[in-house]
């Protein structure tokens, strides 16, 4: 029991190590810039829906990523397609804000939903979606991989600790307010 007692121990000092550390980069970055982009003004690539997905039409799809988390684990796309009709295969949690134009969305209920500009759709890890693109669709997806629990927790922890030493300043102090 000693030993198991000793083992806790030294992951705690590990875990707060790492912490501090965390705090300390915290700290020398406080300073960082708030990115602002236009979605409008972003050049996008070629990103082709795999074949397998695409029920009808020949979608001619562009994307981009614009901003990401400094752990990989969020991003931030805009994307667009033409006329089509499409099953999508989510990897990832997805938050959609459609810019411009629109597309009717069944789930496994069955039930179509339109969606159009200014709409937010939230997509589960895990889920498949039928989209129908009537003509076009521009939207703003944020993508969030969720880490493996272990070290999901880990992060979480880090976080708890880090704003107990040192809390997160108010929104309008960030602002200048």
């Amino acid at each position: 029991m000693k030993i198991v007692y000793i083992a806790l121990v030294g992951i705690g000092v590990v875990l707060a190590g790492a912490g501090y550390a965390e705090i300390e980069h915290y700290r020398g970055n406080t300073q960082a810039f708030v990115g602002v982009i236009n979605p409008a003004d972003v050049v996008l690539k070629p990103a082709p829906i795999p074949v397998e997905w695409v029920l009808e039409g020949s979608p001619q799809t562009m994307g981009q990523e614009i901003a990401h988390s400094d752990d990989g684990s969020t991003k931030v796309y805009v994307w667009q397609t033409t006329k089509s009709r499409f099953v999508w295969h989510y990897q990832a949690d997805e938050i959609v804000t459609v810019l411009d134009g629109d597309v009717f969305l069944t789930d496994k209920s069955k039930i179509e939903r339109h969606v159009g500009p200014g709409d937010v759709v939230f997509f589960p890890a895990g889920t498949e979606v039928l989209w129908r693109v009537p003509d076009h669709i521009r939207k703003i997806a944020t993508l969030k991989t969720n880490l493996p629990e272990p070290v999901g927790g880990a992060v979480r922890w880090l976080r708890m600790a880090k704003n107990l030493v040192m809390p997160p300043p108010a929104l309008a102090s960030n602002l200048g307010k």
